[in-house]
Order: structure tokens, then C-alpha cells, then sequence
């Protein structure tokens, strides 16, 4: 875990998955990084990069493309240290299929034990996790002047730093394997 310093104006969003692609919440992205037109952000997507978001990306962003940073695939067990690096960690699911509504993605998870901040967009679960335990800032599915806003809220360095202790905290103290896994013993016992 790193403070973020002042004096560091650069904003590392972070986003992963196996595949980077299309209808993963990823257009809204790129809408919102090209209405902020803001040099300073920067955007790293991990996975590997499909032949049709190579193509959307190719089309609607070659004007944000500098900022735009492929890692390739990380592998499981190296995510967390690799997305330390970075200030914010996206998860901007969307609300269909269901299932996406419903459930916490493993990037919630990973992005609290790399102690970044978070950016959720609006699902029912996100929605609630959020709602109870305060990990970041989130916007309506969707929405792009609200991610717009979610975004510049991190611009701040103190807020910035204050959510990524909370969320490096919470996921020492409370929201691990270590701690998760007494609950399943109960029931198992």
C-alpha cells in the first residue's frame, strides 16, 4: 500500500477482467474519459483485448488513446499487488443479464485488498455492499455524467487517500478469505 502524494496530479484508474470487450460497461468508460478530456487520467484495462472492442476502441477513443494502457493478462494470484499500482479500481458492471445485478464481481474484492479506491456503478448488490460498507463513490448504470463525477471526485488527493485506507482496512479487518471463512465453518459445524 502507497499514499498517493499531492504533489501527484496523474489519476490511475484500473479495470480487469479475462476479456475486454464489448457490453462490459466499458463504453461508458471511454464516454466519460473523452467528455472529461483530461490528460492526467490515465486508463489501464487488464485481460486480453477482443477483435471488437479493438474496433470500438479504434472508432470512439483515438482521441483518449494515450491514456489508454493494455496490460495484457495478469495472472489471478498477482492481481492484487498489480492493481496497487493504480488509484482506483472500476467496477462498472451492468444490470443485465440479471445475474449482473445480483451478484459482487471478484474486482470489488480485489480492489479493496490492493487498497484502491472504487468506483461501482448502481447494480442492486453493488448498490447495497456500498451502502454498508462505504467503498467508494458510485453512479446509475449507465450513466456517464455520473461516472464523469465519480471520477473528479477522486481528483481530490485527501479524499482519494482517505477511501483507499478505509477500503485497505476494511479488507484487512473484516472482508477476507481469513474472516469469511469462520462463518462457513459455523454453518458447516
Amino acid at each position: 500500500f502507497r499514499i498517493k502524494e499531492s504533489a501527484d496530479h496523474t489519476l490511475h484508474l484500473f479495470w480487469f477482467s479475462q476479456t475486454i470487450g464489448l457490453n462490459r460497461g466499458l463504453e461508458v468508460l471511454i464516454d466519460a474519459l473523452k467528455l472529461l478530456k483530461d490528460r492526467t487520467i490515465q486508463l489501464t484495462l487488464a485481460g486480453r483485448c477482443d477483435e471488437n472492442m479493438e474496433e470500438y476502441i479504434k472508432i470512439n477513443a483515438s482521441d483518449i488513446l494515450p491514456q489508454i494502457h493494455f496490460a495484457g493478462i495478469v495472472q489471478p494470484e498477482e492481481l492484487p499487488a498489480f492493481a496497487a499500482q493504480f488509484d482506483v479500481g472500476l467496477a462498472i458492471e451492468l444490470s443485465e443479464p440479471y445475474n449482473r445485478d445480483i451478484c459482487l464481481t471478484n474486482k470489488v474484492f480485489t480492489y479493496l485488498t490492493a487498497g484502491n479506491a472504487i468506483i461501482l456503478s448502481q447494480t442492486k448488490m453493488q448498490a447495497a455492499f456500498n451502502d454498508e460498507y462505504k467503498v467508494g463513490e458510485s453512479f446509475p448504470v449507465g450513466d456517464v455524467k455520473g461516472l464523469v463525477a465519480c471520477i473528479q471526485f477522486y481528483r481530490d488527493a485527501e479524499m482519494l487517500n482517505k477511501q483507499r485506507l478505509h477500503n485497505y482496512a476494511l479488507a484487512k479487518e473484516a472482508l477476507n478469505w481469513e474472516k469469511e471463512s469462520e462463518k462457513l465453518l459455523a454453518v458447516i459445524h
